[in-house]
């Protein structure tokens, strides 16, 4: 790969670019390893983020909010600083400055309790936009937010403070930027906190209260909230009694829901009813189905496995258990054809280099022939760019991007840019095409700035045919000053 400063600034923004370099020179990209098909670093910011980068095809990923598919952020670009630089990696951490404490004050009673609490929580407010501090400001919430939870009363009041405290939450949520869910772990401190108070309350008066919380509905999932850690996290037996026998009698939309959580309870306690349960619901609910899968293959029981999930590998769910549980070695054959199926459907670049591996393994002579049908049978020209691209087909990826120049959704400068890293060859292919659509508009346009970029990418390239193309448009369009001057400066520079 020969990766440059110049292609690493076209893939994102100016400040990620400057931020990127910053992180580069301070050596925070603190681990870096290859395979023949990844590359894998992981870079120290606010926490350690994990990077990749697939060397087929240049498709990078992070786990940080910043990170989209059109625009890499600060901490791809420090990795492939350290690739195109030869830089260092540091294994040295740094300490994190001390956060400023709010103070909540002495909590006297529940009344100054839900006024410190809810003041906490708004204190947020004043940040928004104001992004360096505002998600530091949402963690120091969290952290004096849990020191108030932990001030509630044990008692059937501190039970009703706490879900009071919870759906006033709710509402409050909706005028939150809580992109990284902290606020919502603060909600979740409040349901554990109800959850356990009830432990040491008769369960059916505790089931008097938890209904009057049911009976309304809310914006956050209030009520699959509370009932997924009544079965998750009580130890009040009867209390768990009732809502699973709610689950096992009502049909309605709520109960229906509820009982996969009523399955997870009896999956846990390692309760002989959940079999029949899970049976009796999993044609139904997926998430029950794939629950049951767990339960035979812990038993050994693939068969039975097989017997239920091959009918239903259509849903994707299934489909994506089937292919992450299933035994190669045993299974192969139907791995194989659980892949092929998949990428039919839809292209997925792990599905497509699993399958690889499985004919690597275990019908090697067999693959190009694959290979040959997935590109026979993918229609779409985003999905056999992509399997090109994956393939290491760069010469079929620029066939079928010459067919897509005028097409917008298919980013052609990035793929351009991706092959003149990928394949030299390639690359110039990609950028004399799109030097023929800018000379197309030459004529009729002064608008040069796409030209003169294709054209410096092919000089760049070392591209011997440009010379050629310059001197015919020198020729062609002679009235045109600014044109002739561009030619003019490049020629010279050749």
């Amino acid at each position: 790969m020969m990766i440059t400063e110049e292609f690493i600034r076209s893939l994102t923004y100016p400040e990620y670019f400057d931020r990127g370099m910053g992180y580069f020179k301070r050596r925070r990209v603190t681990s870096l390893d290859e395979d023949e098909d990844t590359i894998k670093a992981r870079v120290r910011g606010t926490k350690s983020y994990r990077v990749t980068i697939d060397k087929h095809d240049l498709e990078m990923s992070c786990n940080c909010m910043a990170f989209s598919g059109k625009h890499i952020c600060k901490h791809i670009v420090a990795v492939l600083l350290v690739l195109a630089k030869g830089g260092k990696i540091s294994k040295t951490t740094k300490t994190k400055p001390k956060k400023k404490k709010i103070k909540t004050g002495k909590i006297i009673d529940s009344q100054t309790l839900t006024t410190n609490f809810k003041t906490l929580v708004r204190s947020q407010h004043h940040y928004l936009g104001r992004w360096d501090f505002y998600f530091d400001r949402q963690l120091e919430i969290l952290r004096q937010g849990s020191k108030i939870i932990s001030k509630i009363s044990h008692d059937e009041n501190g039970l009703r403070w706490a879900l009071d405290t919870a759906k006033w939450y709710d509402k409050e949520l909706t005028k939150i930027d809580d992109s990284d869910g902290t606020n919502q772990d603060l909600q979740w401190q409040l349901f554990f906190k109800a959850i356990k108070i009830s432990d040491g309350i008769d369960g059916n008066k505790i089931w008097k209260i938890w209904e009057e919380y049911l009976e309304k509905e809310y914006n956050f999932n209030f009520k699959d909230n509370l009932i997924e850690l009544t079965f998750g996290e009580s130890k009040n037996k009867k209390l768990v009694e009732i809502a699973g026998k709610k689950c096992d009698t009502l049909d309605d939309g709520f109960w229906v829901r509820s009982r996969s959580y009523w399955c997870q309870r009896l999956l846990k306690t390692k309760d002989k009813r959940f079999e029949e349960r899970a049976v009796g619901y999993g044609d139904n609910d997926v998430n029950i189905l794939l629950m049951l899968l767990d339960f035979y293959k812990s038993k050994n029981k693939l068969d039975r496995v097989i017997e239920l999930a091959w009918p239903k590998r259509g849903q994707f769910q299934v489909s994506d258990w089937l292919v992450k549980n299933l035994n190669a070695n045993e299974y192969y054959e139907k791995l194989m054809i659980l892949r092929e199926e998949r990428l039919t459907r839809l292209f997925n670049k792990e599905d497509l280099c699993q399958l690889r591996e499985l004919y690597r393994k275990y019908k090697s002579s067999e693959w190009e022939q694959i290979t040959e049908r997935l590109i026979k049978n993918t229609s779409d020209r985003h999905s056999l760019i992509d399997l090109a691209m994956v393939l290491g087909r760069y010469d079929l990826a620029v066939t079928v991007l010459a067919t897509t120049l005028d097409y917008p959704p298919v980013d052609i400068d990035g793929y351009a840019n991706k092959l003149a890293v990928l394949d030299t060859n390639s690359g110039i292919k990609l950028y004399r095409l799109l030097v023929e659509r800018e000379i197309g508009k030459i004529r009729n346009s002064n608008y040069y700035k796409n030209f003169w970029h294709y054209i410096d990418e092919l000089r760049r390239l070392k591209d011997k045919k440009i010379v050629d193309v310059l001197r015919l448009l020198l020729m062609e369009y002679p009235a045109k000053t600014k044109l002739i001057e561009g030619i003019k400066q490049r020629l010279n520079n050749l």
